[in-house]
Parts: C-alpha cells; sequence; structure tokens
C-alpha cells in the first residue's frame, strides 16, 4: 500500500490493490482451507470483524490528507514493530489468547483504511510457532475472510470504479505466479528462513 499510494491517490490505490488481493485469496483458497488452523481463525476473526467496523466509521469521518498522515503513522509504528520482534526470544515465547484477539482487531481496521494488515496479526502469529504452511494458510483464510468482506463498504464508499478496476486487470496476471511461488517456499525452506525473509519483507515495504 505504501508503494501504490506514491503513485496513485490513496483512494485509487485501495481501489486497485482489493481486486488483486481477492485474486491472491482465491488462487490460494484451496491450499489455504486444507491447511489453516482453525483454532486460531476462530480466535481472530471475529475481532478483526469489529475492527473492520471501526476502521469504515474512521474512513467516513476523515479527510484524504488525514487518512495519508495515518497510513504514514502505522508504516512508521509496523517498523516499530518489527525492531522490537527481531529482538524478542519468540522460541521462549507463550501465545496469548487475549493478544490473538486484540491483533485481530487492530488488523481488520488497518487492513479495510489502508490494506496493511498483515504486520498486527503478525505479531500473534509468530508467537504461536506454527509451521510455514500452517502460517501462510491461516493468515490466506483471514484476510480472504476481510478482503470479500470490504466489497460491500468499499462500493458504498465510492471507491471501486472501472477506472481502477482496468489497472488491476493489468496486474493481475501476477497474482498465480507469486501465490504459488510463496506456496514453493513455505513448503520447503525451514521455518527460520521463512520468518527470516516474513520481516525482510515488512522491513523493505515500510522503508519503500
Amino acid at each position: 500500500m505504501p508503494l501504490m499510494a506514491s503513485q496513485f491517490s490513496i483512494n485509487e490505490a485501495l481501489a486497485i490493490l482489493l481486486p488483486l488481493l481477492i485474486a491472491i485469496d482465491l488462487v490460494g483458497l484451496r491450499r489455504f482451507l486444507r491447511n489453516a488452523d482453525w483454532r486460531i481463525l476462530k480466535l481472530i476473526l471475529l475481532p478483526a470483524a469489529f475492527g473492520m467496523l471501526l476502521g469504515y466509521l474512521f474512513f467516513s469521518a476523515i479527510t484524504p490528507k488525514i487518512l495519508s498522515l495515518s497510513i504514514g503513522i502505522f508504516t512508521l509504528l509496523f517498523l516499530i514493530q518489527s525492531l522490537v520482534i527481531s529482538r524478542l526470544n519468540l522460541k521462549e515465547a507463550k501465545p496469548f489468547p487475549w493478544l490473538g484477539r486484540v491483533m485481530g482487531g487492530v488488523s481488520g481496521f488497518t487492513s479495510f483504511i489502508a490494506h496493511i494488515g498483515g504486520p498486527p496479526i503478525t505479531i500473534y502469529m509468530l508467537r504461536e510457532k506454527v509451521s510455514p504452511m500452517v502460517y501462510t494458510s491461516t493468515l490466506g483464510i483471514f484476510f480472504t475472510v476481510i478482503n470479500f468482506g470490504k466489497l460491500v463498504p468499499y462500493a458504498y464508499l465510492d471507491l471501486l470504479n472501472f477506472n481502477q478496476l482496468a489497472t488491476s486487470i493489468l496486474l493481475l496476471p501476477l497474482v498465480p505466479v507469486d501465490v504459488y511461488l510463496g506456496f514453493y517456499l513455505a513448503k520447503r525452506i525451514s521455518a527460520k528462513w521463512y520468518y527470516i525473509i516474513v520481516h525482510f519483507s515488512y522491513w523493505w515495504l515500510v522503508l519503500n
């Protein structure tokens, strides 16, 4: 989202990315369903729905300038989060259900207003110490629900239109290639290197 927002208005970036995110969800859905941790999903999905509702109310009440400022603040906070997590000994970390609920709600909120729901829920998922495939699949189902849940409120907020859809369609062929590359990596690399790549990807997105 920060990269896309540097080339388009915030509203245009949101509109272009949503169909791509849904396409990613659909391409990987069968594998997501087979490998997801449903215990985690039951914990985080309802708070995420509440977070999306708050995101809708927030989006309806603010100006584009405040929205841009908010995305900048979120990006900075996620950079700080990445620094903190990189210094924690997650092998000794215990999973806390309340943390899953809180981060599920925060993820729903930030995903609705800026398509950057990944960093908050990662705080909880890393503590769960699941395998790379379970991590990928659980978040895949989580964001499938969230992204489909955005369609009606985005349409109501007039964020979806054919001009942005045309740009999304041009980018669409890259989706299956990247999804299957992600599955390939998740199945074949060690958990240690997988989570190093996860941290690096967030750093790269934030710094750009």
